[in-house]
């Protein structure tokens, strides 16, 4: 079972992995999506280390996500080595929070 991260809602600010502020994620097995805030969705992956979690491009590149604590907040940023943004930076956007 993988979960892939395939949008964001980001705070006001500049573009940066530490202004994402919720993420829609979607099961490949089962197909059910969810929303969550940044801080929430990267605490339950550090409370479920052996999630695989990623993220897709527009041509089909796979970035793998992780998650890390710092100066108190929870993040999630991706492993793809390369280019100077963040693949989850990528993601199409939203404006309104999840309910």
């Amino acid at each position: 079972m993988a979960i892939q991260v395939i949008a964001i809602r980001m705070t006001a600010g500049e573009d940066a992995v530490s202004n994402i502020a919720e993420v829609v994620w979607r099961q490949d097995t089962t197909g059910k999506c969810g929303g969550l805030s940044r801080d929430a969705f990267a605490k339950w992956m550090m409370r479920n280390p052996n999630q695989v979690v990623y993220t897709r491009d527009y041509v089909g590149n796979v970035a793998r996500v992780v998650a890390f604590d710092f100066q108190g907040s929870s993040y999630i940023r991706t492993t793809s080595p390369g280019g100077p943004q963040d693949p989850l930076l990528a993601l199409p956007r939203y404006l309104t929070p999840t309910p």
